[in-house]
């Protein structure tokens, strides 16, 4: 029977994410005084998983740690097959909706947070095109030239499709639930700009040997190339598999690299110093520092993390599967707010090595 609850269930599951997060808030505490009918909350919760894929989980609170007992409408398990869906949050008492009442100006005001950084993000994306297409026009022809502008060029539309599209790779976390959000997908696209970042400083580091006629430097910027593509190789066995340990390697891997990259820099500093190094050695040795101090510890207590909890770990091929499937939506802050620290600077100060680097071919 087609209850007014039921008929507001339904209009729920029709609702698009993330708009679906807030409206279950609201869906809770309207039913507050209401028996939860367990066929219509399930036949809606399935209809919405069929949509969707059923290795989505709808609702970012039911799915994650920091959002453990937080009340939504639904809530379908973590499978990779249908199964049914338990109707959770629905209340029989005036106390559940109180609660509801407290709860839920957090959640809200995290959403909006999310959705601010999310639009800086967005807006440095288009900032970043301007800066390369005056880069492009300000310097002059050349192979070499080309080669940096081309090279700049993947690495800014790598950064710029990841500002519109953000997530988390280990923990599945994703604000839209379309395919361009598939985690598969976006760190694809991050191992492409990434590689291509890393030719740009093996071509700064050849043109500065050239002038210098220091061999070890042109050797230097090989040795970046071939840690940087190690590094991929962790990136990939630690985000399939959610083991941490793969991304510890990973950043220890890009630590490294910074660290040749800095030594390089002031090899040629000592023979010719120019703007460009001086740009250089500063560049590294922020980055040497940010990773010191933000990017290895934070991994480290991830990994601790996992193990006190014993988190479920998975097999390559089935966390390739998983990478291409599985969407957790959430605007909750704490899941971002580890990644949003080195986000932010990777997509805006990142890039703007990257264009700098075109300039310097001039």
């Amino acid at each position: 029977m087609l209850t007014p609850r039921n008929l507001f269930v339904r209009l729920c599951a029709a609702i698009p994410l993330p708009y679906v997060n807030q409206v279950r808030y609201f869906g809770v505490l309207a039913s507050a005084a209401a028996k939860p009918t367990r066929q219509g909350s399930t036949a809606a919760c399935r209809s919405r998983q069929e949509r969707r894929g059923s290795w989505l989980i709808p609702s970012p609170w039911t799915s994650t740690p920091m959002g453990a007992g937080m009340p939504t409408l639904l809530r379908c398990s973590e499978v990779t097959e249908m199964s049914p869906c338990e109707p959770i949050g629905t209340t029989t008492d005036g106390d559940a909706a109180s609660m509801v009442l407290e709860r839920l100006e957090g959640p809200v005001l995290d959403g909006r947070r999310v959705r601010w950084w999310r639009a800086g993000l967005r807006a440095a994306a288009l900032l970043n095109i301007v800066l390369w297409f005056v880069a492009a026009t300000a310097a002059g022809g050349g192979a070499y030239h080309g080669k940096q502008l081309l090279l700049s060029a993947i690495f800014l539309a790598g950064c710029g499709y990841r500002s519109f599209f953000p997530a988390v790779y280990g923990k599945r976390f994703a604000l839209t639930s379309g395919w361009p959000s598939s985690i598969f997908l976006g760190r694809t696209v991050a191992m492409v700009a990434e590689l291509a970042f890393a030719l740009q400083l093996m071509l700064v580091l050849e043109q500065w040997a050239q002038k210098t006629g220091l061999a070890a430097v042109a050797s230097a910027g090989l040795a970046i190339v071939g840690l940087l593509s190690v590094a991929q190789l962790f990136c990939w066995y630690g985000v399939a598999t959610r083991r941490y340990i793969g991304e510890l390697l990973e950043e220890s891997l890009w630590t490294l690299g910074g660290a040749v990259m800095l030594a390089a820099s002031a090899r040629v500093a000592l023979h010719h110093l120019s703007f460009g190094v001086l740009v250089a050695m500063t560049s590294s040795g922020v980055f040497l520092a940010f990773m010191l101090l933000h990017n290895l510890p934070m991994y480290v207590r991830r990994i601790r993390h996992d193990r006190a909890a014993a988190a479920e770990c998975l097999g390559f091929v089935e966390g390739l599967k998983d990478m291409a499937l599985r969407r957790h939506i959430s605007y909750h802050w704490p899941d971002w707010s580890g990644e949003a620290a080195w986000l932010t600077p990777y997509f805006t100060l990142g890039v703007w090595t990257s264009v700098g680097m075109v300039l310097l071919s001039a």
